[in-house]
C-alpha cells in the first residue's frame, strides 16, 4: 500500500470538522437506503416494469430452456448477456425461492458490495477515512437522480460490482500472480451481465498503460506483465464466450446482445446537451469541485514543464499521477457509456449510474489532502450530499423551455415517491393473490393462460408458463414482430388466453382479435392503479407521469341480471333494441366496445353497447336515442350501466319522459365516472312516471364527447 498522504501535524480543527461532517452524512446516506432498501425487498410486484422479465429468463434457465433462440409468442429475450438471471437460476436450485425478492437481494448485496470496493480503492490511495466515507455517500447519493435503480430485480448493479473490483484489482496488478487473472475474471463477468460494460474493458486498457506509463523504469515489466494476463484473460472469456455461445445458440446470442441493438435509433441530441446538462443539473457542487481538481492539476503541470519549478520524479509523485490517470481514464470513460447509454432507444436515467460510480471513485481519490485545500473540496461534497437528500433534480423543464425554467426543475424530495405506502402495497398485495388464485383456479392448460403484455411475469404468477412482453415485440426485427402480433392475434382467437392484463390502451395491431371477442371486467384509475415505483409507468422521476388505466379484459360474456329484473336493452344481437335515434351521434345497432380509435370501453356486458360515437363523426357528434315505451310499476328501479368520454360532458344527458306527456320527465346526470369507464346506475322511478308508458332518453349535445349506455335493467320493487 502506498503511503498515505496525511500530514504529519495533526489536522486543524476545521479539517477535522469538515471530515466528521462528510463522514456523518455519507452513513446518514447508508443507513437511510439500507432501511429503504429492506422496506422495498418484499414490494409484492414490480418496483420497475422490467423486473418481471428477469425471472422469467431466470425461470427458463431452471426449466432447463433456451434464452438465446428464435422470437416466439412464448418468449423473447431483453437484449442483455445472461449471467444476472443465470444468477438467479443457480440461487432457485439450491432452494431459494425464485420471486422478485431474490431478485432484489441479489442487487442489494451488489451495492453492499459496491460501497466495499469503493472504501477498499479510496484506501488503497492512501486517503484518510473522510475521503472513503465521501466516495460510498456520493454514489449513494446519486440513486435517486438515477430513477432508483439500485435495489431492483435488474442487472446494473451486479455488473458494477463485478466491474468495479476487477479495476480495483488491476489497480494493483503486478507481474504474473493472481491479481490480472481475477481482474480478468471480474471485468469479463461484468460484460456477461451486462453488455455495456464493454466500453469500460477498453477503458482499462487505456488505464492500465497509465500505470505502466506512470510507474519507475524499473517496474514498468512487471506492470506490462500484469496488463497482458488481464488482457487475454478478458479477451479469452468475453471473445471465446460469445463464439462458444453464438454457435451452441444457432448465432441467436450475437443477434440479441448486438445486432438488434443496433436497431435502436441513437438520439444524438442527447448524447451531445441533455447527458451533460443533466449531470450538471444534478450536482453542481461536484462539477465545481472536478473543475478546481482538473484545473488545478493542469496548472501544476503546466508550470513544471514550463520549468518554474523542478519537476519531482520521486516514487511517490509517480503513484500519484499513475493513479488519476487510471482512475480518471476509467471515469472519462464512464461518462461517455453513460451519455451513449442514455441515447438509445427507451433509455432511463439508470444509464448514468456508472457515471455516478466511477465519479464518486474518482473524485474521492482526488481529493486533496490537508489544508484549505481539502476543507474546500469536502465542503463542496457535504453540499452534494445534502442537496440529494433534499432535491430531487427534474431537468426536462430545462430541456424544454431553457435555463429560466431552472425553479420548475427542482422539487423537494418525498419519500412517497421512492417508498410504496401502506395502500400501494395493500392493492398490490391484493392483486398478486388475484393472480395465484387464477393459476390455482384454472390450472395449467391452453385456455387457462392470463396475457399480460406489459408484465409477462404476471402470467407466470397466474399459473402460465410465460409469453413474450411488450418489449420484446419492440426489440425484434420488424419481420418478426409482424409474425409474433399475427401469432398472438391467432392464439387470442384459439382461445389459449383466457383473461388479458394491459397497461394503458390495447395497442393497435392487438385491438382486431379483441374486438367483439373480450371486453373490459375491470379497469383501474388513478390511485387504483398497481403501477411501477421507477422508471417507465411510475412517477418517481417522471416530469409526466404516465396516467393510463390498467385494464382486465375476458372474453365477451351478458351480465347476469338480477334476481326478477326484465331486460329492456342490452344491444347485442346486431340490433338497437328499437331505440330510435335523430341526429348524426348514435348508430343504428350497438357498437362494439372497440371501436374505430376510441379508448376501450367498459367494463360493460357482452360484445356491445350503445354510444353516441358510433359513427364516422365520432365524438363531434351529436343526437338523441329513445327507448321504446315501457311502463314501469310504482317503487320500480331502473338500472343501467352509463359512461362517458374525456372532454365537455355538460350536454350529455340521461332522462325519463312520459309517451303521452312530453312535459313530465326526470333527468338524471351522467355518472362522475372516470372517461371511458360505464358504471352502474341505479335511478328509482319517480311516482309521476310511474304505472304509464314512458321512454328512457339518451341526448349528446356535446360536440367534443360521447355517452355510453349498456344493460339497462328495469328491477320491480327495488326502490
Amino acid at each position: 500500500m502506498n503511503a498515505p498522504e496525511e500530514p504529519a501535524a495533526p489536522p486543524p480543527r476545521v479539517l477535522v470538522g469538515a471530515r466528521r461532517a462528510v463522514a456523518a452524512l455519507a452513513l446518514a446516506w447508508a443507513l437511510g437506503l439500507a432501511a429503504l432498501f429492506a422496506a422495498r425487498l418484499t414490494y409484492p410486484l414490480e418496483l420497475e416494469w422490467m423486473e418481471g422479465g428477469s425471472l422469467h429468463h431466470a425461470l427458463r434457465l431452471l426449466r432447463g430452456e433456451a434464452i438465446y433462440a428464435a422470437p416466439s409468442i412464448d418468449f423473447v429475450p431483453f437484449l442483455y448477456t445472461p449471467l444476472y438471471p443465470a444468477l438467479l437460476a443457480l440461487l432457485a436450485g439450491l432452494g431459494l425461492p425464485l420471486g422478485l425478492a431474490l431478485g432484489r437481494a441479489l442487487s442489494v448485496a451488489a451495492i453492499a458490495a459496491i460501497a466495499g470496493g469503493l472504501w477498499r480503492l479510496t484506501a488503497a490511495e492512501g486517503k484518510p477515512r473522510a475521503h472513503r466515507a465521501a466516495a460510498i455517500g456520493l454514489f449513494l447519493a446519486g440513486y435517486v437522480f438515477t430513477y432508483r435503480w439500485y435495489d431492483l430485480a435488474r442487472a446494473d448493479a451486479l455488473m458494477l460490482a463485478l466491474l468495479l473490483w476487477g479495476l480495483i484489482l488491476l489497480r494493483r496488478a503486478e507481474g504474473a500472480g493472481w491479481r490480472p487473472l481475477v481482474a480478468g475474471v471480474l471485468v469479463a463477468m461484468a460484460f456477461w451481465t451486462k453488455q455495456t460494460a464493454a466500453v469500460m474493458i477498453l477503458a482499462s486498457g487505456v488505464g492500465g498503460l497509465a500505470l505502466v506509463a506512470g510507474e519507475a523504469r524499473g517496474r514498468r515489466r512487471a506492470r506490462l506483465v500484469a496488463l497482458a494476463l488481464y488482457t487475454a484473460t478478458v479477451a479469452a472469456l468475453v471473445l471465446g464466450g460469445l463464439a462458444i455461445g453464438d454457435a451452441r445458440s444457432e448465432g441467436w446470442l450475437w443477434t440479441y446482445v448486438f445486432e438488434l441493438h443496433q436497431r435502436h435509433p441513437f438520439n444524438a441530441e442527447r448524447f451531445s446537451r441533455k447527458s451533460w446538462g443533466m449531470l450538471l443539473h444534478s450536482a453542481p457542487s461536484l462539477a465545481l469541485l472536478l473543475s478546481g481538481l482538473v484545473g488545478g492539476r493542469v496548472v501544476a503541470r503546466v508550470k513544471a514543464l514550463a520549468g518554474r519549478r523542478p519537476r519531482v520524479n520521486s516514487a511517490s509523485a509517480n503513484i500519484h499521477v499513475s493513479r488519476d490517470m487510471y482512475w480518471g481514464a476509467i471515469f472519462v470513460a464512464a461518462l461517455l457509456a453513460s451519455a451513449l447509454g442514455y441515447s438509445t432507444l427507451w433509455a432511463e436515467a439508470n444509464a448514468f449510474i456508472p457515471a455516478v460510480l466511477f465519479g464518486a471513485a474518482y473524485l474521492a481519490v482526488a481529493l486533496p489532502v490537508g489544508g484549505r485545500g481539502e476543507v474546500a473540496a469536502l465542503a463542496l461534497i457535504a453540499l452534494q450530499l445534502l442537496f440529494a437528500a433534499l432535491v430531487e433534480p427534474t431537468y426536462q423543464p430545462i430541456q424544454e423551455r431553457g435555463i429560466a425554467a431552472i425553479d420548475a426543475s427542482y422539487r423537494w424530495q418525498e419519500l412517497g415517491r421512492s417508498l410504496p405506502d401502506a395502500g400501494a402495497r395493500a392493492r398490490a398485495s391484493a392483486l398478486r393473490a388475484e393472480l395465484l388464485a387464477f393459476g390455482e383456479r384454472r390450472g395449467p392448460g391452453p385456455g387457462r393462460e392470463l396475457l399480460a403484455l406489459q408484465r409477462p411475469w404476471w402470467s407466470v404468477l397466474a399459473g402460465g408458463p410465460g409469453h413474450v412482453g411488450s418489449m420484446g415485440l419492440n426489440d425484434v426485427a420488424p419481420e418478426d414482430q409482424r409474425r409474433l402480433q399475427g401469432e398472438l392475434r391467432a392464439a387470442l382467437a384459439g382461445g389459449r388466453f383466457a383473461a388479458i392484463w394491459l397497461e394503458g390502451e390495447p395497442p393497435t395491431w392487438l385491438r382486431p382479435a379483441l374486438a367483439g371477442a373480450f371486453q373490459v371486467a375491470r379497469r383501474l384509475h388513478g390511485d387504483a392503479r398497481v403501477r411501477p415505483w421507477t422508471g417507465y409507468l411510475s412517477e418517481a422521476g417522471m416530469v409526466t407521469p404516465y396516467r393510463g388505466d390498467q385494464l382486465y379484459l375476458v372474453p365477451c360474456a351478458a351480465r347476469p341480471p338480477p334476481a326478477g329484473a326484465r331486460l329492456l336493452a342490452d344491444f347485442e344481437r346486431g340490433g338497437s333494441d328499437g331505440f330510435r335515434r335523430s341526429g348524426a351521434a348514435f348508430g343504428r345497432a350497438g357498437q362494439p366496445a372497440l371501436s374505430g380509435d376510441l379508448p376501450a370501453l367498459g367494463p360493460h356486458g357482452g360484445a356491445a353497447l350503445l354510444g353516441s360515437a358510433a359513427r364516422r363523426r365520432g365524438l363531434a357528434a351529436t343526437g338523441e336515442a329513445r327507448s321504446p315505451a315501457f311502463v314501469a310499476p310504482a317503487g320500480a328501479v331502473l338500472e343501467l350501466l352509463v359512461g362517458v368520454s374525456a372532454g365537455d360532458r355538460g350536454g350529455l344527458l340521461l332522462f325519463l319522459e312520459a309517451a303521452d306527456d312530453p312535459t313530465i320527465r326526470a333527468e338524471m346526470a351522467p355518472p362522475a365516472t372516470p372517461a371511458w369507464a360505464l358504471e352502474p346506475l341505479r335511478w328509482p322511478i319517480p311516482a309521476a312516471l310511474s304505472d304509464r308508458p314512458i321512454h328512457l332518453v339518451i341526448r349528446d349535445e356535446s360536440a367534443n364527447a360521447a355517452i355510453f349506455v349498456d344493460d339497462v335493467w328495469l328491477i320491480p320493487g327495488a326502490g
